[in-house]
């Protein structure tokens, strides 16, 4: 199976602004399975082995309150689902 998607400018830009940084990112969640079923999506999540700190210093303005380690940022593609960036973590021992 070879896939190819169609990512929203605003995934390339967090992609990008992670990698330029030195950090890893990766798409997770929902969209990659929206991505290889051809369904459209715009509920990006993505995984970082940056802190929440971290990825506040490389997307300013995001909203971070939670113990799960996810930055909300700004979805320009839709305005109900707000791109979540989190740490890389184990599913026990926040």
């Amino acid at each position: 199976m070879n896939i190819k998607p169609q990512l929203p400018e605003s995934v390339h830009e967090i992609l990008e602004k992670f990698t330029k940084a030195g950090y890893e990112i990766y798409i997770v969640g929902g969209a990659v399975r929206d991505t290889i079923m051809g369904r459209i999506t715009n509920d990006w999540d993505f995984t970082t082995n940056a802190t929440p700190e971290e990825i506040l210093k490389v997307i300013p303005g995001g909203l971070y309150n939670n113990q799960f380690g996810t930055v909300f940022t700004d979805n320009p593609e839709d305005e109900v689902h707000p791109h979540e960036i989190t740490t890389f973590r184990t599913e026990e021992g926040y």
